[in-house]
């Protein structure tokens, strides 16, 4: 019989679109936690350009052009084609020849080619090696990372709460630090040490490179975190503890970082991605402590709802992080109804994708690798060129701008009647279907007249498909460190959207 686990917590955090997430905690004595995630009203605000400029720089993608209103929606020229991938901009001549200099760059980044290209130094910092992918893979940079959905976590003895962004694509958690000069504390909450008694700065080093070449620096501190009980629910005192935690206070942070809500970042991918030595998640040390009554996270985004004569979502959303369990009741069928993964990854969530179909046709080419991770803090899907291209070409009217950007007619749909009509796009994931509805792909309007959008599904990532909200928000998703050392990821379809099909 195993052992009784002390102090035992469901912890769960209910999320509000771009938003307020809610946590909701289960204890030896039943408690609601809830970190509640509010809607970020930036998001919708920043213009398109800036939030794709946040996606490509989180993966280190570079465009052949700067994005502008004016270049986003230019058609490339006959005789030429653009393509977009890791690391560079690579501009291919009609004869499809590419330079010695861009082969040797990206051969080198993906350990294949040896070059002395001073950039590329900065490019190896941001690769690491996946033992289970069996290859390098880029390393997301949480500072750039995009999100609807925010909540909140408190820091120190007295606790100070601060609105964070929740990422399973990063494993870093950072703070502001109350003497940065660019971080923008006019609109940012910074922590202040000084009035925790329990926290250590640790003087050690702490900073991240972006794939624009700006980054974010400042020093390595720790000190407790805590989740709070919901003050509504029946046990009002109940708080659960992460002591001493390891975390990033900033000093600098680019300049992008002003334009958004949340005043820093919560990692929780797998430890071994974490920029800081010896760093954890906070879902890894609750693991760890045996303070969950299961070692599993439950994660729910609820996008805003909009009118069919509206690209832009008019009502707030919703959802939460579940620590310690799952929400059945979002979840057709129940926990039963979720399908559970094994993770190959040894540094993301990532698991194996072994399909993609539109209209009851498989796309997936042969090139593009059959994996994928699980990221909260990438807004849309970024693939391979080769199966963007695959899936746009299933849109009607569907193009890639001379920047080497999606763009789709605004006005999509799945009614097989309409004018308009492309079929949903479903991702084969543990032998399942799981789909994006078509109309969720017109994301974000790119012309004023709301006729032409940024397509939801974006090129870019060649070593693996990167499932972030735009697939999340679709269906019900659960992360779970099991009892032999493994990872699993559970998808579910979910009883507030209505059926993919």
């Amino acid at each position: 019989m195993a052992p009784a686990r002390p102090h035992q917590t469901r912890l769960s955090f209910r999320l509000r679109q771009t938003a307020v997430v809610t946590l909701l905690v289960a204890s030896s004595i039943t408690a609601q936690l809830t970190l509640p995630l509010a809607r970020d009203p930036i998001f919708e605000a920043l213009p398109v350009t800036s939030v794709l400029d946040s996606v490509f720089s989180r993966w280190s993608i570079s465009l052949p052009l700067t994005l502008s209103p004016n270049t986003l929606l230019t058609k490339p020229t006959r005789g030429s084609a653009y393509r977009r991938s890791r690391h560079h901009a690579l501009r291919l001549a009609s004869d499809g020849s590419d330079s010695l200099e861009e082969r040797a760059l990206l051969g080198s980044v993906i350990g294949l080619v040896g070059t002395t290209l001073g950039v590329v130094d900065k490019l190896v910092k941001n690769v690491v090696y996946d033992p289970l992918f069996g290859t390098n893979v880029i390393k997301a940079t949480g500072e750039r990372g995009d999100t609807e959905w925010y909540g909140s976590l408190s820091f120190g003895n007295p606790p100070q709460q601060i609105k964070l962004n929740f990422d399973t694509g990063s494993a870093d958690l950072f703070l502001i630090d109350p003497k940065c000069q660019t971080c923008f504390l006019s609109n940012h909450t910074a922590y202040i040490p000084a009035r925790s008694r329990t926290f250590s700065n640790t003087s050690t080093p702490w900073s991240t490179t972006f794939g624009d070449g700006s980054g974010a620096s400042g020093y390595v501190a720790t000190d407790s975190a805590w989740i709070t009980v919901d003050p509504a629910g029946p046990n009002t005192s109940a708080q659960v503890e992460v002591p001493r935690l390891p975390f990033a206070m900033a000093t600098t942070l680019s300049s992008s970082f002003g334009k958004s809500t949340p005043s820093g970042l919560v990692g929780l991918a797998q430890d071994r991605l974490s920029n800081i030595q010896g760093g954890s998640t906070v879902f890894s040390r609750l693991v760890a402590s045996r303070q969950l009554d299961q070692n599993v996270l439950g994660i729910r985004l609820v996008k805003g709802a909009r009118p069919s004569s509206m690209v832009q979502p008019i009502s707030t959303g919703g959802g939460e992080y579940a620590f310690g369990g799952v929400l059945s009741q979002w979840i057709v069928g129940g926990q039963a109804g979720l399908t559970w993964i094994p993770v190959t990854s040894s540094n993301y969530w990532g698991i194996p994708m072994t399909g993609v179909q539109m209209g009851g046709v498989s796309i997936m080419d042969k090139k593009t690798p059959p994996r994928a991770i699980l990221d909260t803090g990438t807004t849309l899907v970024v693939t391979s060129q080769a199966l963007a291209s695959a899936i746009h070409a299933k849109i009607p009217d569907a193009y890639q701008a001379k920047s080497s950007v999606w763009i789709v007619p605004c006005n999509l749909s799945s009614d097989r009647g309409s004018a308009n009509y492309a079929p949903n796009v479903f991702f084969v994931l543990g032998g399942r279907r799981f789909g994006i509805p078509i109309q969720d792909l017109a994301w974000k309007s790119a012309s004023p007249e709301a006729t032409w959008c940024v397509s939801g599904i974006q090129s870019g990532m060649e070593d693996f498909t990167v499932l972030g909200s735009m697939f999340i928000k679709n269906h019900y998703l659960a992360l779970r460190y099991n009892t032999d050392g493994s990872l699993s990821a559970g998808l579910g379809d979910r009883t507030d959207v209505p059926p993919i099909i």
